[in-house]
């Protein structure tokens, strides 16, 4: 071996191109200026030796080995051998010096080999020794490790491309391939890729990332891209399009039909198609099932699609449905279809009504329509008064699911007489429409009920409840009793639409000397009624609860007198009287009264009891008549009771066996007695039990005592009514008597198919127990169940194998405290008996059938004795050419016979026979019959087509009968392919089968069918294709766009039709730079339709250009094409528009130029051009076009706006707007010049009411504007001054001119109900017929419901006292008069609260007062109650007298006071006589002056 000693930098060198892929740590000792150390230490034998080898190879072929070795005492005599697998040494070996560390010295060692070799994993020796040992370690090649990549895709958008992300990752080796794939064909454009490394637990893996860009628009075609990696000859591959990246389900789509005001109103209606989805769909509209096309617009905006179709009302009544359809490649095709006319399910009911609600709030003159059963979808509701509308219809759309129906109208004074009759009608369209019942009567005159109801408070006091009952429009209820306490009042709504409202007051039982006097009046009604009652009338119907209790039965059977009570539920001291059989019993009556009754006791003998039918008992009053009670001292015996004694399983399997239950049913209600007898004696202590009414029946328990149970004994149950009614049960006899057993077999199979018998032993008697004596027995199931004597069936269970039939199996059954035990026993083929096992039946195939001489049917039967095998057919026995074979527990036999007999057979059965079981049989139909005409069709797979299999026809058939069936494919009648034959499981119907035309048939003379056969006489054929290779077609539509400015693009859609057609678009020159959408269908005929859709800019679609769709099929064949320019498809509508010419603005009114508006309203409006003219000139200086706007019927509008200079339309100058379409020579004009005429406005402010501005919610401030010309108008708010911002109020468009040629218009000022100001608010209107801005303001608007104390002053007349209160808000106040602190009544004489100018009430009231009524010392007080508190003001007589005797004494005119008040009520009272009489005769002078 050669050695080479080398240097530290040498090794330095050599070891850095050395890759160490294990024991790295064991090189770390060697660099430059390493100190190499001789020692004289005591050698020793090396310990250890650790190989490494370098991870590649070097450029000269060679991989370097090494051995480090360590922890020597010395490195003397030391030296390194190396072999190959041969045991050849190697040459190229290199010893490095040894180095000292801690613990000894360590050395290393390589040796350079072969590449090939190493990588050949051949095998290589390094052995270390020294004088006294060796130490050898062996190095070989580790096996590669193989990690396959995990692979995904997914992109990002960059401009107008789209980057392809394909991301391989955690592979190892890391050399790995990637190609790219558009469909089926390799993609050759330049793809970029990247390598990356990363250690993952000290395991080093490697991924890739390819990138593929292409142009947007083929991804938005849907076009499926593939990536497909290569990795140590592994193939890894993803697909990926835009429908896997944005998968999508069906997008939402809704269908809005016009309004029906529109319907009923317009000539033309709008319906719109939303379609919410980001995609640019292809939508179509479909009408009673046929497509429309014309008067279609399509725009897409915020991710969704809308469609308009534009049709005449008269089109819309006529028709029944409409759809509209969306179709895209990710989603494939939606749709929604609604009715024109929602159908009627049941016929509508509709009602005219009142609510209850609205007449509290006093809103009494508002009518409500009310339907149900209605069908969903918009509807108009009417109001009629005799037939004729009355109010403007309310429109209403109900949602699906909702049927009902409720719109309100408030009835206009004018229609509020009595001869008015209001009806509703809901009208669906102008055909179809339903009406209510009739109101009648509505302000008819009011009616009056008064009745009286018995009352008991809870002091136990009796008092009258009147209850009087007023019906009008909104009747009021006022009693006139003296000493009547406040009502309780009740509101109500009847049928008919009147009110009725209760009034209920409590009279005590001393008041009823006096009537009590109920009066109605009505609202705006001047008729009052009245009705009155009296005395004892709340207890002259009202007659109270009696009860008569008779004794028990064990006091009537035990003791010699008893007691009968009779209560009468009455607060009245009621005359109680008793009767027996008829006559009075007077003697040993007791009677008391307490809590609200009275009872009366009646005590006799016992022996007058028993001999009585009936006892009665009565109680009168003078307030409710005579009241009685009357019972049978023995209830009747409607049905003779049953009564039995039985047992109860429960007690036995509780262990109560000896309890014995009397059951009875069918007995009379009652007391009744129940005996227990044995052998005709009592042994037990009767039971009593009271049966209510109702209940007929009855269950009593006894346990049987220990000395009673013998076999002699006979129980028997008894139950009496009486001492000489009663009623006995059957009896139970031989109840403790012995017991008996019977045994019986059934047949079994378990679980692993083996054959156990089933044995079932039963016992009877008093409590039987059962034992099995049988050798082998497991544990039995136990059943326990009671028999109509009263004894008890026990059954037990177990099962025997089939091997242990040669020994007897024995039951034994023994009783409780029974000395005798009795057996039974069995044994053989007893479970065989009744098992039928499985027998199945198997027809031979239908190829055999029709290519075959012979055919073989199969019986099969699942058991494992020996039966015997029939065939019969039709009916007769076949007994040649079978064959019988048993294994694996069944028996198999087989039928051979004829295909020519075969096939003349209906029907073949198998029959097995054996001992153990009955015979078996299987019936089966040699063709399963046909349930339905089996449907066949032929057709054409899309997705066949898209993968380049345009060829490949389908043969698709349902009903098909079970079973096996033949599939031929023929063309002209003739069969062209191979058949395919199917086998149809039972359940399943339905069948697809597939194949591929070859070249020779591909004709358009072929006409192709698909035959399934099911035997030689029986098949269905399909439809023909006929013309799959015929010459294509093609039609060319432009979908009509939104934006029509210069960057918006104009859509072409080019549909062709074919076996595979393609489209061509001309001229090149101009279509080939723009990026067309195709789409692929199917249709019915099994030819292809594709579609093309391209974007052609605006401005060479306005400049007229022509474009070609051309479309190629099959290389024989012409191609097809069609052509179309913008003015071929522009309609004649939409070269028309409409023309609005607007004036300046009141804000422009003081600028240097004014804005004159161009407004146009049409469709495709950017085809149009507008020219201004200020006079008879041109002119583009300060024009501005704003942007187009699409509304949502489907029109556009687009404004251009003129600066004119303010002097020019000051002066008058005529302002001209020309309009005028691309595709027309028509130019439309219109002219605009200032007004003239000007008048001004006229402003008012409309306040809420109390109730509103008290209310929790907004309220509103009311600024009406009218009056004014010209039209245009500006109008703000101001609060104290402060102009407010317009998002406070809301302001109306201007309203349409009068007759007169003025223009009104209101605006409303939102008051917060959290904020409340007592401020001023001003309504501000500019316009150019005043200089200065008109307005108008309102203060205190809150004042009126603020809270304010009032103030009172009581002041007196002559013969009256007036109290008034001024000066307090709310408005809710109430005033009582009282007399030395006593209410007194004052006959209506206060006024309702009247609002002053400020915001605040008053009110006064009047009490007559006569001064020869009012005594000395009494004081008057007027009591105010408000919600800020209680206010009083006193006068006394006293006060008055003084008053008077001062004026007698100071003044001569005190005693002519009443005398002068007099005179001038006189003089007042003449001259408004005299001036009445004036005005009466002048007005008959001009009414005869003017008739002559």
């Amino acid at each position: 071996m050669r050695e080479k000693i080398v240097t530290d930098t040498d090794f330095v060198r050599r070891i850095g191109q050395f890759i160490h892929c294990d024991y790295y740590s064991y090189f770390e000792y060697w660099g430059k200026g390493t100190q190499v150390t001789v020692t004289s230490a005591v050698q020793s034998a090396p310990k250890s030796l650790f190989p490494v080898w370098q991870c590649g190879s070097a450029s000269d072929g060679l991989v370097t080995l090494g051995c480090v070795t360590r922890d020597l005492a010395s490195a003397d005599g030391l030296s390194f051998i190396w072999k190959d697998a041969s045991g050849s040494a190697l040459t190229d070996v290199v010893q490095y010096p040894a180095v000292q560390a801690t613990g000894g010295y360590t050395s290393v060692s390589h040796v350079r080999v072969k590449a090939s070799d190493w990588n050949g994993n051949k095998k290589f020796t390094c052995e270390v020794k020294n004088g006294l040992g060796s130490k050898d370690a062996s190095l070989q090649k580790p096996a590669q490790r193989v990690t396959e990549p995990n692979i995904t895709m997914s992109t990002n958008t960059m401009d107008n491309n789209v980057n392809l992300l394909c991301w391989l990752d955690g592979f190892s080796p890391k050399k790995i391939s990637v190609e790219w794939y558009k469909g089926n064909t390799l993609h050759t454009k330049k793809t970029t890729m990247k390598i990356f490394e990363s250690l993952n637990n000290g395991e080093k893996t490697f991924g890739a990332l390819s990138q593929l860009s292409i142009n947007a628009e083929q991804w938005n075609e849907g076009t499926e891209f593939t990536c497909k990696a290569t990795h140590i000859s592994k193939i890894f591959s993803q697909t990926w399009s835009k429908c896997k990246a944005e998968p999508t389900s069906k997008p939402l789509i809704r269908l809005e039909k016009p309004g029906l005001m529109s319907v009923l109103t317009d000539s033309e209606v709008t319906a719109s198609c939303v379609v919410e989805t980001v995609h640019n769909t292809k939508v179509s509209w479909f009408v009673d099932g046929k497509e429309k096309t014309d008067r279609v617009t399509l725009k897409t905006l915020d991710g969704r699609t809308v469609s308009n179709l534009t049709i005449s009302t008269n089109d819309w009544k006529n028709w029944q449905t409409i759809k509209c359809t969306a179709a895209h490649l990710c989603f494939g095709t939606v749709e929604k279809t609604i009715n024109i006319l929602e159908p009627v399910q049941k016929t509508p009911t509709v009602v005219i009504r009142r609510n209850l609600a609205d007449i509290l709030k006093g809103d009494s003159a508002v009518l409500e329509c009310a339907a149900r059963d209605l069908p969903s979808g918009e509807l108009s509701v009417i109001l009629q008064a005799n037939g004729i509308r009355v109010f403007e219809p309310q429109y209403v759309d109900l949602p699906k699911g909702v049927d009902t129906l409720t719109a309100r109208f408030t009835v206009s004074t004018t229609q509020r007489n009595k001869n008015q009759r209001f009806t509703c009608q809901i009208q669906q369209s102008r055909s179809k429409q339903w009406t209510s019942n009739s109101i009648e009567n509505l302000f008819g005159d009011p009616s009056v009920e008064l009745s009286a109801v018995s009352n008991t408070d809870n002091s136990g006091s009796i008092t009258q409840k009147l209850i009087c009952s007023g019906t009008g429009f909104n009747p009021q209820i006022k009693w006139l009793h003296k000493s009547v306490p406040n009502a309780l009042t009740e509101v109500m709504m009847q049928g008919d639409g009147r009110v009725k409202v209760s009034s209920e007051i409590l009279v005590q039982q001393q008041e009823w000397n006096i009537d009590c006097v109920c009066e109605v009046s009505d609202q705006d009604n001047p008729k009052h009624v009245q009705k009155s009652t009296r005395v004892c009338a709340a207890h002259s119907t009202v007659k109270p609860l009696i009860r008569l209790e008779k004794p028990g039965l064990m006091s009537v059977l035990t003791d010699s007198e008893v007691t009968a009570s009779c209560v009468v539920e009455t607060v009245h001291n009621t005359k109680v009287s008793w009767f027996v059989d008829g006559k009075e019993k007077t003697d040993r009556v007791t009677l008391k009264t307490l809590d609200g009754r009275t009872v009366s006791n009646l005590t006799i003998s016992t022996n007058d009891w028993k001999n009585w039918q009936t006892i009665k008992c009565t109680a009168a009053h003078l307030c409710f008549g005579t009241v009685e009670k009357t019972i049978n001292i023995l209830e009747p015996v409607q049905k003779t009771p049953t009564v039995v004694i039985r047992r109860n399983l429960a007690d036995i399997l509780k262990g109560d066996s000896a309890v014995l239950e009397c059951a009875a049913r069918d007995l009379p209600s009652g007391e009744l007695s129940v005996i227990l007898q044995a052998n005709g004696i009592r042994v037990f202590e009767p039971q009593y039990v009271d049966l209510p009414k109702g209940v007929d029946t009855l269950t009593a328990r006894f346990t049987v005592s220990t000395t009673q149970r013998n076999k002699n004994q006979q129980f028997t149950c008894q139950i009496q009514q009486s001492r000489s009614k009663q009623w006995t049960s059957n009896s139970i006899e031989n109840l403790f008597g012995d017991p008996s057993v019977e045994l019986s077999a059934v047949s079994n199979t378990d679980n692993s198919g083996s054959i156990t018998q089933k044995l079932i032993c039963s016992g009877t008697g008093f409590n039987p127990q059962i034992k099995w004596l049988h050798k082998s027995v497991p544990n039995a199931l136990t059943e326990v169940m009671m028999q109509g004597d009263g004894r008890v069936k026990v059954s037990s269970e177990i099962l025997v194998q089939q091997q242990e039939w040669n020994i007897d199996c024995v039951c034994e059954v023994s009783d409780q405290d029974n000395p005798k035990h009795v057996q039974k026993s069995t044994r053989v083929c007893a479970a065989h008996s009744t098992v039928k096992p499985l027998i199945r039946l198997e027809k031979p195939g239908l190829m055999s059938v029709l290519t075959d001489s012979e055919v073989t049917a199969s019986c099969v039967v699942e058991t494992v004795l020996n039966s015997r095998v029939s065939w019969f057919v039709d009916g007769r026995e076949k007994t040649n050419r079978v064959t019988l074979k048993t294994l694996d527990g069944r028996t198999v036999s087989n039928l051979t016979i004829s295909t020519d007999e075969w096939k003349n057979w209906q029907t073949i059965k198998c029959t097995a026979k054996h001992p153990c079981f009955d015979t078996v049989e299987k019936t089966i139909n040699i063709l399963e019959p046909v349930q339905k005409t089996p449907t066949v069709v032929i057709r054409r797979n899309l997705a066949d087509i898209l993968k380049g299999d345009s060829a490949v026809l389908e043969c698709a058939a349902r009903d098909l009968p079970s079973g096996e069936l033949l599939v031929i494919l023929q063309a002209n009648g003739r069969r062209v392919l191979e058949p395919q034959y199917v086998d149809l499981p039972k359940g399943v119907d339905t069948l697809t089968a597939r194949f591929t035309v070859s070249t020779t048939q591909r004709n358009k003379n072929q006409r192709f069918t698909c035959q399934i056969q099911q035997s030689r006489s029986k098949q269905w054929t399909s439809n023909s294709i006929e013309n799959l290779f015929g010459d294509p077609s093609v039609e060319l539509l432009v979908i009509s766009s939104v934006d029509k400015s210069a960057s918006a693009t104009q859509k072409l859609l080019c549909a062709a039709t074919g076996l595979n057609p393609k489209i061509k678009w001309l001229p090149e020159s101009v279509v080939n730079a723009l990026n067309g959408l195709s789409k692929v269908t199917v249709d019915s005929d099994g030819r292809v339709k594709v579609s093309s859709e391209i974007s052609v800019s605006q401005q060479q679609w306005n400049n007229r250009v022509t474009f070609t769709c051309r479309v190629s099929d099959q290389d024989t064949l012409k191609p097809v094409e069609k052509s179309t320019s913008i003015c071929a498809v522009t309609p004649d509508f939409a070269q028309k528009a409409q023309v609005y010419l607007l004036a300046p603005s009141i804000s422009d009114m003081r600028a240097n130029h004014v804005s004159v508006t161009c407004l146009l309203l049409g469709h495709r409006l950017n085809d149009f051009s507008i020219v201004w003219k200020i006079g008879k000139n041109n002119t583009s200086q300060g024009v501005t076009t704003q942007p187009l706007r699409v509304h949502s019927n489907g029109t556009e509008s687009v404004r251009s706006v003129l600066k004119v200079p303010a002097a020019k339309w000051n002066a008058y100058k005529t302002v001209s707007c020309e309009v005028t379409h691309l595709c027309s020579t028509t130019k439309m004009e219109h002219t605009i010049s200032k007004t003239r005429d000007r008048k001004s406005p006229t402003v008012r402010i409309l306040s809420p009411s109390d109730d509103d501005l008290s209310g929790v919610r907004n309220t509103n401030l009311l600024c009406l504007v009218d009056g004014f010309r010209p039209a245009d108008i500006s109008v703000h708010w101001e609060l104290n001054g402060r102009q407010l911002d317009a998002s406070k109020f809301i302001n109306s468009p201007v309203g349409n001119a009068s007759a007169l040629g003025d223009y009104s218009m209101h605006s409303v000022l939102i008051l917060p109900a959290s904020k409340r100001e007592n401020s001023t608010f001003s309504c501000v209107v500019s316009h150019e017929s005043s200089e200065k801005p008109i307005r108008n303001s309102i203060n205190n608007v809150y004042a009126s419901v603020t809270e304010n104390a009032p103030s009172v002053e009581l002041l007196q007349g002559q013969n009256k006292l007036v109290c008034l209160v001024y000066g307090y808000s709310p408005s809710a106040i109430n005033i009582t008069w009282l007399l030395n602190s006593v209410s007194v009544q004052h006959d209506n004489s206060t006024k309702s609260s009247a609002k002053r100018p400020d915001g605040k009430f008053s009110i006064k009231s009047h009490l007559k007062v006569q001064a020869s009524e009012w005594a000395p010392g009494d004081t008057y007080t007027c009591q105010v109650k408000h919600i800020t508190g209680i206010v009083t003001r006193d006068i006394s007589k006293k006060e008055f007298t003084e008053e008077t005797i001062y004026f007698d004494e100071n003044t001569s005119e005190t005693s002519t006071l009443d005398q002068a008040e007099e005179t001038w009520n006189m003089a007042c009272a003449f001259i408004i006589l005299f001036v009445i009489s004036l005005l009466y005769g002048c007005s008959v002078t001009l009414v005869k002056v003017k008739i002559a």
